[in-house]
């Protein structure tokens, strides 16, 4: 091969690529922008959830138990977050789920101790501080720690 022969061969490959990249990168641009606003989506409908599952705690807490509409309402948020998280995320709605019937309880210092460290856990949690065995790990220790000795 000759060297004209070599410049149309690069001009042809040059042009090619040129081409090509002008299509790919917008649309790997689209697919990365889709993928960013379906986290922050998600980030945010999971940020409602434990808004509303500790907005419950709250009002379980307070009125010793709650009504039928409380944990009406509480299983609801449990069932949003069982709906929003991954397959490696359960052990927070066991957290969560283990928080809700301690609280729905007659009040004492173990409904306290769970609803005051569900509350603190969940948003460190969302936050990425911790990861969903070490919250679930930190509330089982902190409720065993709390709960009274048996005679």
């Amino acid at each position: 091969m000759d060297s004209g022969w070599a410049a149309i061969l690069g001009a042809v490959i040059g042009l090619i690529g040129s081409t090509l990249a002008g299509v790919i990168a917008p649309t790997i641009t689209r697919r990365r922008e889709a993928a960013s606003a379906e986290a922050a989506a998600l980030r945010s409908r999971r940020a409602a959830v434990i808004r509303e599952l500790v907005a419950s705690y709250a009002e379980s807490y307070e009125d010793e138990g709650g009504s039928s509409g409380l944990l009406a309402r509480r299983e609801t948020a449990l069932t949003d977050l069982a709906l929003i998280i991954s397959s490696e995320e359960t052990p927070v709605l066991e957290a969560a789920e283990s928080a809700g019937s301690l609280v729905s309880g007659v009040t004492s210092d173990l409904s306290a101790t769970a609803f005051v460290e569900i509350s603190r856990l969940l948003p460190s949690w969302h936050r990425g501080e911790i990861t969903p065995l070490q919250l679930q790990a930190r509330f089982e220790r902190v409720v065993e720690a709390a709960r009274p000795a048996e005679d």
